[in-house]
């Protein structure tokens, strides 16, 4: 039941917009570097398990689907946290280490998919019963693959677990020990906790360079969404606080944000016209 709800899920937000995957990966990190300025940058500014990022995500989904957007933006995600070396994963996050694991999780989606695909696979996790099991390992390949996408050849799996399936005992694909709970399953179940399952080196890289990033680009709250500007003080943000949209000066609808995208992209490919680079390319 969880696999078919999952998949027509993912299926009805995959049919939105073209899911050919990226002509190269673009570096999620270090601000905007591996941009070129024929894309508008984007930025989500999340915690995986804060209603707030939920909320904003959900209205990101509608401006994901629009036609044609997917080539003119280059969306990331940034993810909120405080560095400690000496915790788990390197980060303190707000909801603790679960919350760690999935924004991690999420950040090697990005890495490894195009932008349809990933966005399915954060949609997914963010389906009823929030924050639910957002974190486990179990329900983030569950939802992966319902998104159609294989969990090993992708670079997902590796990314995240680090560590050829033959070696890996957890996240076994027929969950035998039925650590993630079903949307079927009462309310109680996804309280579930599991203790920590371990991340790969790879993404605990992402997770401690991308909380490093969002300090660095002074984003406090989840969600911050910044779009990079040529057109206003460089950036346009719009928050959301305690369910409150604030700071929005163009709107907080979808149709808003694909109106603003609009404009920097069309200003974009008019400054490459006569040659002048967008500002985040000469950092």
């Amino acid at each position: 039941m969880l696999a078919t709800t999952l998949t027509l899920l993912a299926t009805a937000l995959l049919g939105g917009a073209g899911v050919s995957a990226r002509n190269e990966q673009i570096p999620l990190l270090s601000g905007y570097t591996g941009n070129d300025g024929t894309k508008v940058p984007v930025r989500l500014h999340v915690m995986s398990r804060c209603p707030d990022a939920r909320r904003c995500e959900a209205v990101f989904e509608e401006v994901v689907k629009t036609e044609g957007i997917d080539k003119k933006i280059d969306l990331t995600l940034g993810m909120l946290g405080k560095l400690n070396p000496e915790a788990e994963y390197g980060v303190e996050c707000m909801h603790g280490d679960l919350e760690c694991a999935g924004d991690a999780h999420q950040l090697c989606l990005v890495e490894n998919l195009p932008l349809a695909q990933w966005y399915a696979v954060l949609t997914c996790m963010n389906f009823e019963h929030f924050p639910g099991a957002i974190g486990q390992l179990a329900f983030t390949r569950k939802c992966v693959e319902a998104s159609g996408v294989d969990w090993w050849a992708s670079g997902v799996g590796r990314c995240i677990q680090g560590r050829h399936p033959e070696h890996s005992a957890v996240a076994n694909k027929d969950d035998p020990q039925e650590a993630v709970a079903t949307i079927n399953s009462k309310d109680e179940a996804w309280a579930y906790d599991p203790p920590n399952e371990g991340l790969g080196r790879r993404a605990r890289r992402l997770l401690r360079d991308s909380v490093n990033q969002t300090i660095s680009d002074g984003i406090k709250k989840s969600c911050t969404i910044r779009i990079t500007s040529t057109l206003n003080t460089r950036y346009r943000d719009c928050v959301v606080d305690g369910g409150e949209w604030k700071g929005c000066n163009d709107g907080h609808e979808a149709v808003d944000f694909v109106k603003a995208i609009n404009e920097e992209h069309e200003n974009l490919a008019r400054l490459n016209r006569i040659h002048i680079p967008a500002w985040w390319t000469l950092q």
